[in-house]
Parts: structure tokens; sequence; C-alpha cells
């Protein structure tokens, strides 16, 4: 946003950056360097918030999980059933 942001204060408002305004992005993005605008920006640790962040979810879910009882249901769908097990019938919802 900082850079049409800039096209503007300097090409339609005619104002001086950053004599009459100042601009800062928030992002330091590679345009930023470009001679044209020479954007000061906030450089953030990206892949260190990332990495926190992933951290912090993952213990907040180990946290909140509940164990519950499966069990695996053998149909015809992934591979025939091993000789002597018996396929489990569909559930009866007829109540």
């Amino acid at each position: 946003m900082a850079f049409p942001a800039l096209s503007v204060l300097r090409h339609e408002l005619r104002l001086s950056v950053p004599g009459g305004v100042a601009v800062v992005g928030f992002a330091e993005v590679p345009l930023a360097f470009a001679p044209d605008y020479a954007l000061t920006s906030v450089r953030q640790p990206m892949v260190q918030m990332a990495e926190q962040m992933v951290e912090q979810t993952v213990e907040q879910t180990v946290e909140q999980m509940v164990e519950h009882a499966i069990r695996l249901i053998l149909r015809r769908t992934d591979n025939p059933a091993p000789v002597g097990v018996a396929l489990d019938p569909p559930l009866n919802t007829a109540s």
C-alpha cells in the first residue's frame, strides 16, 4: 500500500516526500530498494515469527486434545478383507 500512496502523494497531490509527508512501509520488499522509492520500511523477522506461531499453535492443540476411542471398520474400499476377518455391517440408523 505504501507504493501507491507514494505515487499519489508525489504525482497527484504534488507533495514532497519526505519533506511534506513521511511514508513508511510495513514490509521489507525488494521494490523498497528501488531508487524511485527508497522506501523506509519496518523489517520483520518473518521466518522466526512463523516458526513461533506454529510452535504456539501446536502447543495449544496438544493442550486441548481429547482422546476418543476409534476403531478401523474394514470394508471393501482399501483391500479385500483378510481371510477369516469379518466385515462390519453398516450402522443401524433406524431406531
